[in-house]
């Protein structure tokens, strides 16, 4: 997909992410500082964020760049 509306690919990224893990219940973005949290969740290995449309890998030091899926509570995240 190429172009630049925000909303357009918003869309695009929700309709990738439901592709690539089914639905959830919400997303949460994290900073490198949470990457412990998301070992402990055992969220698994993920996918490169660069997967979505409109997100491009990061470029600073400690990001992983990475999507993953975790279950809390009743919940999919």
């Amino acid at each position: 997909m190429t172009g630049t509306d925000p909303y357009a690919l918003a869309e695009a990224a929700g309709a990738r992410l439901r592709e690539l893990t089914g639905p959830v219940d919400f997303a949460v973005v994290l900073g490198s500082g949470w990457n412990g949290v998301v070992d402990e969740l055992g969220a698994g290995d993920g996918f490169p964020m660069s997967e979505l449309p409109g997100f491009a890998p990061p470029t600073a030091e400690g990001h992983r760049g990475r999507v993953h899926l975790a279950v809390a509570g009743p919940h999919r995240v």
